[in-house]
């Protein structure tokens, strides 16, 4: 990755779990279209075979099993981290730096502070329609440094 590029971080393994990997292969094509950085997975750990295939078919760098130090440092990189209702979130929360996080309706007013840097998009299933014209639309309002 080279230095000054912006950076998107996709919690893979939280999209590939729940909305599949069709939906998770749309995601990423629609942020590669907006061309505002390049794109990374982060995965925190317990990989399945399946799940690694798939990972390394996309074309995208990808970050596995980093110490926290290590995690820190890559979302302070980071101009944008897209995740759901995962401890990943809490920690981009901690340190202060922009996040889109997809919450099931029943978890989002508990589980997503809402700021000017962490937007939630509620679904109440995985089919929902609109979720990724939603994050994208939001992404589109991120500056990324």
């Amino acid at each position: 990755i080279a230095r000054g590029v912006s950076l998107i971080g996709i919690d893979a393994l939280f999209f590939l779990r729940e909305f599949g990997s069709a939906w998770t292969e749309q995601l990423v094509q629609a942020l590669r279209n907006l061309n505002k950085g390049e794109l990374y997975f982060y995965v925190e750990n317990g990989t399945g075979r399946s799940d690694l295939t798939w990972l390394q078919n996309q074309s995208v760098p990808l970050f596995s099993d980093l110490s926290a130090s290590r995690t820190a440092a890559l979302l302070t990189r980071s101009g944008l981290i897209f995740t759901g209702n995962t401890a990943l979130y809490a920690f981009i929360d901690l340190l202060r730096k922009p996040a889109i996080g997809f919450f099931r309706q029943s978890e989002i007013d508990t589980f997503c502070p809402q700021s000017s840097l962490l937007k939630g998009i509620p679904y109440q299933t995985t089919s929902d329609t609109g979720l990724i014209e939603r994050a994208i639309q939001l992404c589109s309002g991120v500056h990324l440094r």
